[in-house]
């Protein structure tokens, strides 16, 4: 058997390729540098990717946990075993091309999404033709949700991308097999297959059980499929790929194995607060988040539309993308816990349903005036408020589907639509040019929404996402010079009373650091006594000696807890001096450094002289204008009555870009000193 697999691309198809690769870059990699690391999933993600950046085969977020922690706590347990770890081995080797940053691991999900975008066009380029085919692409590049992937927001990230990439890769490489009886193709098959569990476990076994269904079918003569030897080979491939690590994990930390394993099966069969949801959930709410702005009844509609054409025409990519989507839709309603992230990996099968439908819409008129209708569902509902009242004839037991606006009526719009053509269809005997102009209309109305609508619909909420969430960081200056200065066996602790609502800063200065932070009071005894040099950082004076080669503008300072000083340390002496009392705060130094492509971080060095307001009010004179800027206190994450006692801290704030800043003044006027323009 030879091993090469040789795809005969057209000039054609070099130049949709080259068009899908540059919307992705122009979609997707402004800002995938940004230094913010949200809550829960990126922020344990990026510091299990620098885990396996030090240790491949012993994933872990920390080393060697100070306290003893049971099997079952998935974050401090040790061993890090609640993913697989392919992604994480993915962003460890990027993090040598661009160092400690963030930019690696998002950098893994990006390709994942060319990948994906690649896979649709060339799964769906015979059946639609190319301009639709690299229509889905360009739909799945351009859609809201696939961003705030790939930029790490939300409770999703690079495991999920990955897993739509290996999905994809997977379906194409099942589908090609079986028309092909391709034994090459099955073991590409069963290798992307692999890569998938390795992404995410079970749910990125869609493909898998394509190859299944195709097997049985076959055997049964209901459709093509795949020969037993090409099934073997398909799947002993995939065990390769798969199971070396599942026996090396479950071998090496077996209690950790079974406790990881346990909880990933309980987001299947129990309901995990807060995402428990009722049956039809994922028909509404999650398929509404996903998708948006794709009306979720033309997903439904494509997907009703390809379990059809299935069933006539047995072709087998018909019959894969009809078992991808409803497999997994079916599957994951029956769960009880539904979160958007699972379904993320049906997105590209709805897609190319959806591309599947607007192909067939040419030639068949009452199919495209439903596919038009639940296109343009959205813009009709406002003029027609008395469509909602469908939803009363709901059953309760689809609760969302009775509460929330847009499957029924638009599966109630869609079936008028399909009845008026059809009336028209017969009293005007078939004629040809109906088919073609209500086919025209509903291709338009698709391309519009999946190339213009979809990336127009969030653009603001994203940039300004970037601009807060994508720069709330408190971890990368300091972690940056701790990961220089300190030995590798050190322990960091966090003295602060909070995390900011976005962040989880101490698994963000895992990442930057390399080495284990807590946000604790420091446990010195403990640490020595496991072997690590304690430090401590910390937006206070604390009465230590400072770690060198903080940056001045940093957030937090870094202190070295077995050197204690007498005193309070000194302020910084690389931050801009000044001596100035306002909001009740004597202002000592000001300093800014670079955080995003117009934006800057900057600090005061304040103390508190007597009760005063909760923040400062100033005014930076720019290009543009006067942009009037607060720096509160709360922003110090540390309680008021702390600060009170503090020699000097650190009130944190983001500006404008110091190069385009001319004079920045207090609110009564009075000038401050600008830091120099590096």
């Amino acid at each position: 058997m030879r091993l090469v697999v040789r795809l005969h691309l057209a000039r054609a198809d070099w130049i949709a390729c080259a068009v899908l690769v540059a919307w992705a870059a122009l979609r997707l990699l402004p800002g995938l540098d940004h230094p913010g690391m949200p809550r829960w999933d990126e922020s344990l993600h990026q510091a299990a990717t620098r885990g396996a950046f030090a240790e491949p085969l012993r994933p872990h977020i920390y080393t060697d946990h100070l306290h003893r922690r049971p099997s079952s706590d998935w974050i401090y347990a040790g061993v890090w075993l609640h993913k697989p770890p392919l992604p994480f081995w993915a962003g460890a080797i990027l993090l040598h091309v661009t160092g400690v940053s963030p930019l690696a691991l998002r950098l893994v999900s990006f390709f994942a999404d060319l990948a994906v975008a690649l896979g649709l066009y060339f799964l769906m380029r015979r059946s639609t033709g190319r301009f639709l085919a690299a229509l889905a692409g360009v739909g799945y590049l351009s859609l809201d949700f696939t961003w705030i992937l790939t930029q790490g927001f939300l409770f999703g990230d690079v495991t999920d991308t990955t897993m739509a990439a290996c999905l994809v890769l997977g379906v194409l490489a099942v589908v090609r097999a079986a028309d092909r009886s391709s034994e090459r193709w099955a073991l590409l098959a069963g290798v992307f297959i692999g890569m998938g569990y390795l992404c995410k476990s079970a749910l990125a076994l869609a493909p898998l059980g394509v190859a299944i269904a195709f097997y049985l079918l076959r055997r049964r003569r209901l459709a093509w499929g795949l020969r037993g030897r090409t099934f073997l080979i398909l799947v002993g491939a995939f065990l390769v790929v798969a199971a070396p690590w599942a026996i090396y994990s479950a071998c090496s930390w077996p209690e950790v194995y079974r406790a990881n394993s346990k909880l990933v099966f309980a987001h299947l069969v129990e309901e995990i607060a807060p995402f428990g949801r009722p049956i039809d959930a994922l028909f509404n709410e999650i398929n509404s988040t996903e998708l948006f702005p794709i009306p979720v009844s033309l997903a439904v509609l494509a997907a009703l539309w390809m379990a059809w054409r299935a069933w006539v025409s047995r072709r087998s990519l018909d019959v894969a993308l009809a078992l991808w989507i409803w497999a997994s839709w079916i599957i994951l309603s029956l769960t009880p816990s539904k979160v958007p992230a699972h379904a993320f990996g049906v997105v590209p099968a709805a897609l190319a349903a959806i591309v599947a439908l607007v192909a067939d819409s040419r030639r068949r008129p009452v199919l495209a005036a439903a596919s038009l209708a639940t296109t343009l569902v959205g813009w009709i509902l406002p003029w027609l408020p008395s469509l909602s009242k469908v939803r009363a004839l709901v059953p309760s037991s689809l609760p969302q589907t009775r509460e929330r606006a847009g499957m029924a009526e638009g599966l109630l719009v869609a079936g008028i639509a399909m009845a008026l053509v059809w009336a028209l269809v017969r009293a005007l005997n078939n004629p040809r040019w109906l088919a073609r102009v209500l086919g025209y209309l509903a291709a338009v109305a698709v391309v519009a929404l999946l190339a213009v609508a979809a990336p127009v619909a969030r653009w603001k909420d994203e940039k300004q996402a970037l601009a807060t969430v994508g720069v709330t960081d408190y971890t990368r200056e300091v972690g940056r010079a701790l990961d220089r200065a300190v030995p590798k066996q050190s322990v960091v602790f966090i003295a602060t009373e909070r995390n900011p609502d976005c962040c989880s800063q101490e698994h963000a200065l895992i990442f930057y650091s390399g080495r284990m932070a807590y946000r604790r009071a420091p446990e010195i005894e403990l640490a020595i006594a496991k072997g690590y040099l304690p430090y401590l950082v910390s937006p206070l004076s604390e009465p230590y000696v400072p770690v060198p080669g903080v940056p001045p503008y940093a957030w937090w300072r870094a202190y070295d807890l077995s050197a204690p000083l007498g005193g309070p340390a000194p302020v910084p002496p690389d931050v801009t001096p000044l001596s100035l009392r306002a909001h009740g705060l004597d202002l000592l130094g000001i300093a800014r450094g670079r955080a995003a492509p117009e934006r800057d971080r900057w600090i005061l060095i304040a103390h508190v002289a007597r009760a005063g307001d909760e923040s400062v009010a100033l005014a930076f004179e720019t290009r543009r204008g006067t942009e009037l800027v607060k720096a509160n206190l709360d922003d110090v994450l540390l309680d008021r009555n702390t600060l009170d006692q503090a020699a000097w801290f650190i009130l944190p704030f983001m500006g404008p870009a110091r190069s385009d800043v001319r004079a920045v003044t207090l609110a009564d006027g009075t000038p401050l000193a600008l830091p120099p323009d590096t």
